[in-house]
């Protein structure tokens, strides 16, 4: 069984970043980008599947867009993954996970069998969440979503995932191929230590252009702009005792807030 993992490049969500002035992306000079949280979460958990089992014989971490997002892979290869491809999509936006989904499944097809992918629920660039459903509906198998517990039975022909929900908790028995999206809680990411960061460094990485991959039908780009937020006045902060403070609140929603 072949599983593979999504690694996607994302801006490091502790970096402040900026949009362009005429909003048709972020500016990325001097900005810091990362392999995605909830995707360090598959490639984890793939990776602890493989040594718990003896019918997994490789962990294939994918990726698509841009040159840098090769760095995304070499943080997959430094946490166990066993190969890197990437495909090669420079005009690919980080918001279109659509068309994303569908590089990734004419990969995917590309590089034949497959018992699972794993990616994450949502990638912190976009919060989006559409990449999991929309691969699994391009590769015509099951798809589980935000899952927390993942249990593959003893042929390796179905899977068991848990998902928590409002109230309780939803279990789904798909067969496999499938393709699961990782929550939090799934299992912890681990920190690569330095000499695996440096040797990954130096491991190959396959490519794929991306212009010759059969992505099947509905593969346009996703046309989109951005908008800083806006400006917000400066915070009023408020001196006295509790009492004091409680009048002049009250006073300056009525008087200049004008809410109550």
């Amino acid at each position: 069984m072949r599983l593979i993992v999504i690694a996607k490049h994302v801006p490091d969500s502790k970096v402040a970043v900026r949009v362009k002035p005429d909003g048709s992306g972020l500016e990325t000079g001097g900005l810091k980008y990362v392999c995605d949280p909830f995707d360090e979460i598959g490639i984890e958990q793939a990776v602890a599947l493989k040594k718990a089992r003896s019918d997994i014989e490789e962990v294939v971490a994918l990726t698509a867009g841009p040159a840098g997002a090769v760095d995304a892979l070499r943080h997959a290869l430094a946490m166990g993954a066993d190969r890197a491809v990437h495909v090669v999509a420079e005009d690919l936006a980080h918001h279109d996970e659509l068309r994303a989904s569908a590089l990734y499944a004419g990969a995917i097809r590309q590089l034949g069998g497959f018992g699972l992918v794993l990616c994450g629920a949502r990638n912190t660039d976009s919060g989006a969440g559409e990449l999991g459903p929309a691969l699994a509906e391009r590769l015509g198998v099951p798809h589980a979503g935000a899952v927390t517990s993942i249990e593959i039975d003893d042929a390796g022909s179905s899977l068991v995932a848990r998902s928590r929900v409002e109230g309780g908790e939803l279990v789904v028995e798909a067969s496999l191929p499938a393709v699961i999206s990782c929550e939090r809680g799934l299992i912890e990411p681990s920190h690569p230590a330095l000499p695996k960061l440096m040797k990954a460094k130096k491991a190959p990485v396959e490519t794929i252009d991306a212009n010759t991959l059969d992505a099947g039908g509905g593969a346009g780009a996703v046309m989109s702009a951005l908008t800083p937020p806006k400006s917000r006045p400066a915070c009023k902060m408020l001196e006295g005792d509790p009492p004091t403070m409680a009048k002049e609140l009250a006073r300056l929603l009525r008087e200049e807030a004008r809410v109550v």
